[in-house]
């Protein structure tokens, strides 16, 4: 989907996370590791946007996260569009199955999607790739 944005950024969890090296701590479990990657996650989309980029974030954000994204950003005047790509907890496990074992996620993919569902998410925001495979091609508008 990213590609078919002009002039385009896509910004992934795994890359900004993985920029702390040393003292890295497990997003999930640290409030401030979770904070210095949306800060960061903050900064990048101002960045690009400043210079006229739309810009996708790939990572697991949570409503308050989304808020807080956008109230962040609100000087810059631009539309945020929030969306969570959902899947029932089976075909989240097959999909988890079918990573490299070392990039699996195991239960820690279950314990997210119940996160999400106590989370207050507004059904609207949700879009279900259940039926989908990694060779379809979607547009979230």
């Amino acid at each position: 989907m990213v590609k078919k944005l002009f002039n385009s950024a896509y910004l992934s969890r795994d890359y900004i996370s993985h920029m702390h090296i040393n003292g890295r701590e497990k997003p999930w479990e640290s409030e401030q590791e979770h904070v210095l990657i949306w800060h960061n996650i903050s900064q990048l989309t101002r960045n690009f946007v400043t210079y006229g980029s739309n810009v996708v974030i790939d990572y697991v954000a949570f409503p308050d996260d989304a808020r807080r994204l956008s109230e962040n950003l609100k000087d810059l005047h631009i539309d945020v569009k929030y969306v969570v790509l959902w899947a029932d907890k089976d075909t989240l496990m097959i999909r988890d199955n079918m990573r490299n074992e070392e990039q699996r996620m195991g239960k820690r993919s279950l314990i997210l999607f119940d996160e999400f569902m106590d989370s207050g998410l507004d059904k609207k925001h949700l879009f279900n790739t259940s039926e989908l495979t990694s060779k379809d091609d979607y547009v979230i508008e």
